[in-house]
């Protein structure tokens, strides 16, 4: 039997915009949150960090803060070098060199923010007032702050012991790629640039720790999205029993891929509390935020499409650097970006012929890690930025052009020249149904109308995939041997009736409550509310990798399911036992157990897990309980195609988003609200990417994006009406046929949105490759103070 095979088929929850689960303590203000947790004798922790992004360390001085009043102690990276070890993720290549990572800076800092000593006191403000009596001694280093001076840095090396500061190195070609690009007609080359961006969650990192010496215990409550994860580096880092560690995940205020690192602050806490005895809290600021938590993106490509003059794509070249900072983040590494944008480049498009040389390099910045989408944004923003210069070129429409070179209908599976499987769906329906969705031929009308009028109108397409839920099998490829690839579920059923899961994969604020519990009552004929979810807590939830690469409905969904399966056979084996019927002539709906063909239910749930527990009939089925991990043997790929219409004004710059149109297939869709959702935020994070959000350092590596008012996110007015449709291509890879999509919005957004302004103004012959494209770049270009990026087209000789 197939794990699609056995499902009930009285599926009342699984697609219904079910409310969320626990809604009301959440608009009330009761959800508990890291900063709400105080505990008895707490004590805080506050962090004072380097202004120089490059510099050794000749003395640090912290006489005066232990003077001052209600200080309990300070620890710089020289104290506790024999106690923390530092954090130091492994990547199986020979492509890649580690980077340790240690809890306080010893000899040398490498990034402005980066913490050189601990302060704990009595309050917060206390320990912020303490770290300003510390006297720090530095020696100034030159500061390698941008990929072109690291690769050229004449002997400066940002860790001694790697060569040109290249952390890693990826290349891939295919077998034929020389040939097609010889075979090809037309050539076109554009340069890209994708900024360095941050994660801005309404809540920032927090962790409180508490040691129990009685018990010799750690209990650690952490604003993680890797709890088990966490938990091992504990272990490791501070050479403690990791049985003896505790995590806990409390409600989170959003995490992207931020919070799915380890970092130095959880280390330190922990390590701080049990030596102190007494509970340590800290809080990240949003300065702090912005200084120290993981960054993204920061991309640097070239890359070129070689076509027939039909506009038929023969194969794609891309050459791309990746800023990664000061050091590599556990437990993805510093290769994410780089795996990920070489995997996502050819998108849904036949593209038979891939050449990618990518290299992450460090510098003087902070480190970058995860962030919704990682480096699959980077495939659409080439391609379709590629495939809209070749379309000008040719002078076909873009839609067009697409058209010729999208997938069309895959009834099971297929690959990618990046050996990537993609899910069966039909590509060119979604294409077309978002063109149609959109109005796409109405405003190519309106947009000529318009330009009479000096108004200028652009049409911005952009299709994509998102590989969802990434198994062993993934993570493994990649060499990332550290990431588990696996998640887990325990399902348990009380007397009474009652349904408990606890299940691998923590929430973020993204409704796993709602849609597993969703999920559950469908799978074992209960009501939704009478399911119980938990998540995030090491003590009582089974082990698995954790939340993040839109893996928690594809991994711990499918565990979930499939251990609700187990249990339905335990429940109508244990009902067949009572009533002296055989199983297959049972089943259960509405919480009640019915002979199938009669009309009257024989036994409610809550009797039959009576008598189970009771133990009076001698049933097989006495332990209720079932516990179910789940891998899925790729990833389950979403698609879909975004069309957005923008206004530009030319004198100003400012961009009016007018309407934007999404059609995506996620497969199942457990709960339309939760999905929509998900979608409506990851566009508005790409909107902020298209044309607000900058990390920016100056030469000499200082931050110059410290607050958000210098770092700009987009605002509730900014958002446009987003109307969104959905195929629903059930996957062959998942028990529920669904697929994750949590990055989906992010991944294609930033691509539609820099399509549409370049084809606003392309009666100004105006390309924009260039992220963020503020008004202030748009009126630069018009006005030929900064030059375009256009296309260079290369027409190849007797062809």
């Amino acid at each position: 039997m197939t794990e699609n095979e056995g499902a009930p088929k009285d599926m009342n929850y699984v697609g219904a915009p079910v409310r969320a689960v626990g809604l009301g303590r959440f608009l009330t203000g009761n959800g508990r949150y890291i900063d709400d947790l105080k505990l008895p004798g707490m004590v805080y922790l506050h962090l004072l960090r380097t202004p120089y992004a490059h510099a050794k360390i000749r003395s640090i001085n912290f006489a005066p803060a232990l003077e001052y009043p209600g200080i309990l102690g300070v620890w710089t990276g020289q104290d506790i070098a024999s106690d923390i070890r530092p954090i130091r993720p492994v990547l199986d290549s020979t492509n890649y060199q580690g980077t340790e990572w240690p809890a306080l800076a010893r000899e040398k800092v490498r990034y402005v923010g980066e913490a050189v000593a601990a302060i704990v006191a009595e309050s917060r403000y206390l320990a912020e007032d303490a770290a300003e009596m510390i006297m720090v001694d530095y020696t100034a280093l030159p500061a390698l702050s941008e990929v072109s001076a690291s690769l050229n840095s004449n002997g400066v090396r940002l860790h001694e012991e790697i060569e040109k500061n290249i952390f890693f190195e990826y290349r891939f070609e295919t077998a034929n790629f020389h040939q097609a690009f010889q075979q090809a007609e037309l050539r076109v080359a554009l340069e890209f640039k994708h900024p360095r961006c941050a994660g801005s969650a309404i809540e920032n990192r927090g962790v409180v720790a508490q040691y129990e010496p009685g018990r010799q215990f750690l209990t650690l409550w952490s604003s993680t999205q890797v709890p088990d994860l966490l938990r091992g580096v504990l272990g490791e880092c501070l050479q403690f029993p990791v049985h003896r560690i505790r995590v806990i995940v409390p409600d989170v205020g959003g995490g992207f891929g931020v919070k799915m690192h380890v970092y130095p602050e959880e280390l330190l806490a922990a390590f701080l509390a049990w030596k102190l005895g007494r509970p340590v809290k800290w809080i990240e600021d949003r300065r702090e935020n912005l200084l120290a938590s993981t960054h993204a993106r920061d991309h640097e490509t070239e890359a070129e499409v070689a076509a027939r003059r039909d506009g038929t794509i023969l194969g794609i070249r891309v050459r791309d650097l990746s800023d990664v900072g000061a050091y590599s983040a556990f437990p993805i590494t510093c290769a994410l970006e780089t795996l990920t944008f070489a995997n996502s480049v050819p998108g849904p498009y036949r593209v038979e012929n891939l050449s990618f040389h990518g290299m992450a390099i460090g510098t003087n910045k902070c480190p970058v890690g995860a962030y919704r989408g990682v480096g699959f944004v980077l495939g659409p923003l080439v391609m379709e930025g590629l495939i809209d210069a070749l379309a000008r070129s040719l002078r076909m429409d873009p839609a067009e052009v697409r058209r010729r070179n999208l997938i069309g209908t895959v009834p099971h599976r297929y690959q990618a020249p990046t050996g990537i499987v993609y899910d069966g769906g039909e590509y060119r329906k979604a294409f077309e149904q978002a063109l149609e969705l959109a109005g796409y031929y109405e405003w190519r009308k309106r947009q000529t109308e318009l330009r009479v009028e000096g108004r200028y109108l652009g049409i911005g397409l952009a299709t994509f995939i998102e590989p969802t839920g990434m198994g062993q099998r993934v993570f493994r490829h990649r060499g990332m041997a550290e990431v588990p690839g696996f998640d887990s579920a325990t399902v348990r059923m009380d007397p009474g009736g009652t349904v408990r899961a606890y299940v691998s994969t923590p929430s973020q604020g993204q409704g796993q409550e709602t849609t597993f519990a969703q999920i559950l009552a469908d799978e074992l004929g209960v009501k939704s509310e009478d399911v119980i979810i938990s998540l995030g807590d090491t003590e009582t939830c089974p082990f698995g990798t954790g939340t993040f690469a839109s893996r928690s409905l594809v991994s711990g969904g499918s565990a979930l399911a499939l251990a609700a399966r187990e249990m339905r056979k335990k429940l109508l084996c244990g009902a067949g036992q009572v009533l002296r019927i055989p199983p297959a002539d049972l089943e259960i709906r509405q919480g009640k157990v019915w002979v199938k063909g009669k009309l009257d239910s024989v036994l409610s749930l809550e009797e039959l897990t009576r008598a189970i527990h009771s133990g009076l009939y001698n049933t097989s089925s006495d332990n209720l309980i079932v516990s179910r991990s789940f891998s899925v043997g790729g990833s389950a790929v979403s698609y879909g195609t975004h069309v957005v219409v923008v206004e530009v004004d030319h004198e100003t710059g400012l961009v009016l988003l007018r309407q934007y149109a999404v059609v995506e297939d996620c497969g199942t869709v457990i709960n339309p609200a939760v999905v929509d959702g998900q979608i409506r935020g990851g566009i508005a994070q790409g909107l902020g990417t298209a044309i607000f959000e900058e990390v920016r350092y100056d030469s000499n590596g200082q931050l110059l994006t410290a607050s958000l008012m210098d770092y700009l996110i987009p605002g509730s007015l900014e958002i446009p009406v987003i109307r969104i449709e959905h195929l629903t291509t059930r996957s062959p890879f998942t028990p529920t046929g669904g697929k994750g999509v949590g990055e989906s919005g992010t991944i294609a957004s930033p691509a539609a949105i820099a399509c549409a302004i370049s084809d606003a103004l392309s009666p100004f012959d105006a390309t924009f490759t260039r992220l963020p494209i503020h008004p202030t770049t748009i009126v630069e270009v018009l006005q030929g103070k900064c030059p375009s990026p256009a296309a260079n087209r290369v027409d190849v000789e007797g062809k």
